[in-house]
């Protein structure tokens, strides 16, 4: 389990029972990251949870309507828009 993952299990969400998390990553560079941002904001998911700039980039490229968190360590997102 991600500590996300067990940080939701301490608030009472269980995967699979009371939520779904849906993973995607593109461990193979940023090029995937539109597309997998893509279809995460078709499945009409609840919240975006994006690791890094170039995620936070594309997550906030195909929504403005699902809310995102954003762990980004090297920019500033918000001042990114």
């Amino acid at each position: 389990m991600t500590a996300l993952g067990e940080g939701l299990h301490e608030l009472g969400y269980v995967d699979g029972q009371n939520m779904t998390l849906i993973y995607r990553s593109a461990e193979r560079g940023p090029d995937p990251l539109p597309a997998l941002a893509t279809e995460l904001a078709q499945r009409n998911v609840s919240v975006l949870y994006a690791i890094g700039p170039g995620a936070v980039r594309a997550a906030t490229q195909v929504t403005s309507t699902v809310p995102i968190v954003a762990m980004d360590l090297e920019s500033d997102p918000v001042a990114s828009g």
